[in-house]
């Protein structure tokens, strides 16, 4: 399992105790809202090879299964996990990343985990291979490695590393110092505090996830000049178009501007003046300011891309329902667009649940975009921001979505029929099933009805355009199976 620490302490409480503990006492214990306990331990069962590690009842609390996770934790000693070691690279390119340029050595950054030098060679040529996606370099003396590159780069590989470490898996700003490496309570305690000054100078409150997202941004900012050596980060004056930014944006500026001094004076270093225009950019990426600047693109892009978005779906503008979903689109694009642009990345932490519960919706989203960003030569859309995407199209099948018109056939249009009609309702509730008919009736019942989606009978009728499905008088479980596969073609054949 890839536990987060706050999962950990969850899981060495429960340790401690032989009955049901209450998710209000691990809460008070812990310090995190029994929200975020009930959700951390959800997901640590559905981690576990085993059945659930934590027992939930009702009016009883919380309950570890000991002899389950003693299995879970054999299986994970006898047999490294690629969770496992994926965790460890990513916790050695954080420290990797948050050091550079300085060297660290290699030693005593592996001493914790007792692996052997040539695991510790595996993983330095994997960590090597992947910071070049960031346009990073990996560079080596003796058993000491060190990162060079633009600290844009930089921020963003130690942004990505953040998200697979799953660090930011709360919604609440004040439950993250446990899990983040190199922040203590008083780091935590600035940092929400300069959040909280952000929100009330412009009167806002900053929605999840751009709450954790900015707590991220302004984390990585600080550890970056307490642990490195940060280097053409920004530089001493702003360009004329991030000129022009500011000026849009006085009021935001003079916002951002107050945070960094509070910044260089709690780390007692001078942070450039860039950092200003840096946390600016994440300001108005956000869902609140809707007049967004784009780098040089007009909204006109954000038009263009939503009309093509419906288009390519094949969806009707003039309905109320699309004109909502261009309206929920217009407003996430608009941000997203100075987000891509700024190399901002939101972490979405509902990304899994989304690619489960709307697989497919998701993969169309996914392939939509990639389309977009050649088409409108974008920068690449990230899954994070797919996911937030997928939603409102999964808003707008819902909509949209009518009721499949059933009609249900026998020879006569009694007796097996009126059964049939019975047991189909009571296991279709969502079919809405026109008409019994005798086979006679047919052609006449669907030129009355030519919207009929599809016919439940037991004879065969070759005559007809509509999709038959055969089926027993009994109507037994093979039957109801292929009446939901052809309900599931049905639905995947839909333009969304």
């Amino acid at each position: 399992m890839q536990l987060t620490k706050n999962q950990q302490a969850i899981i060495n409480l429960l340790l401690q105790s032989r009955d049901y503990v209450s998710a209000d006492q691990v809460s008070k214990k812990l310090g995190f809202s029994t929200k975020t306990i009930l959700r951390n331990v959800k997901s640590i069962n559905a981690q576990s090879n085993e059945k659930n590690l934590i027992i939930s009842e009702r009016g009883k609390g919380l309950k570890l299964d000991y002899s389950s996770y003693i299995l879970d934790r054999n299986n994970q000693d006898t047999d490294l996990s690629k969770d496992s070691i994926v965790e460890r690279r990513n916790n050695v390119l954080l420290e990797i990343l948050f050091r550079s340029p300085y060297f660290i050595d290699l030693d005593k950054t592996y001493d914790k985990y007792y692996v052997s030098k040539s695991v510790i060679e595996t993983d330095i040529k994997a960590i090597k291979e992947l910071l070049i996606t960031y346009d990073v370099n990996l560079q080596r003396e003796g058993y000491h490695v060190s990162v060079y590159g633009n600290e844009r780069n930089i921020r963003q590989a130690l942004n990505s590393t953040i998200i697979k470490l799953n660090l930011m898996n709360s919604d609440n700003i004040q439950e993250l110092s446990t899990d983040f490496p190199g922040l203590d309570s008083n780091d935590e305690e600035f940092l929400v505090s300069r959040i909280e000054f952000i929100e009330r100078r412009l009167n806002i409150a900053i929605p999840y996830p751009y709450n954790i997202n900015l707590f991220s941004h302004m984390y990585i900012m600080m550890n970056r000049f307490k642990q490195g050596a940060v280097k053409n980060s920004t530089s001493k004056s702003l360009t004329e178009q991030q000129e022009k930014i500011k000026e849009k944006y006085q009021n935001i500026y003079r916002v951002t501007s107050q945070v960094i001094d509070d910044i260089s004076n709690y780390l007692h270093i001078r942070v450039p003046l860039g950092e200003e225009f840096n946390l600016l950019q994440y300001l108005v990426s956000v869902h609140y300011d809707r007049d967004v600047i784009f780098n040089g693109q007009t909204p006109k892009i954000v038009e263009k891309i939503v009309s093509y978005s419906l288009d390519y779906f094949s969806i009707d503008k003039r309905t109320k329902a699309a004109v909502l979903l261009a309206e929920d689109l217009t407003n996430h694009i608009k941000p997203m667009m100075n987000r891509l642009n700024s190399g901002i990345v939101v972490a979405n932490r509902l990304l899994s649940d989304i690619q489960v519960t709307y697989p497919n919706i998701f993969d169309k989203v996914r392939i939509l975009f990639q389309k977009i960003s050649r088409k409108f030569k974008i920068p690449d859309v990230p899954n994070d921001e797919i996911g937030f995407i997928t939603l409102y199209f999964a808003k707008y099948k819902e909509q949209v979505i009518r009721r499949k018109k059933v009609l249900i056939m026998c020879t006569s249009g009694f007796g097996t029929a009126q059964l049939l009609n019975t047991k189909i309702s009571k296991v279709f509730p969502e079919l809405q099933i026109v008409d019994v008919i005798g086979t006679s009736e047919l052609n006449s019942k669907l030129k009355d009805n030519p919207d009929i989606d599809m016919i439940i009978s037991t004879v065969n009728v070759k005559k007809t355009s509509k999709k038959i499905i055969l089926v027993s008088a009994l109507f037994n479980s093979q039957d109801r199976d292929r009446i939901e596969r052809e309900l599931e073609k049905q639905s995947n054949e839909n333009t969304i």
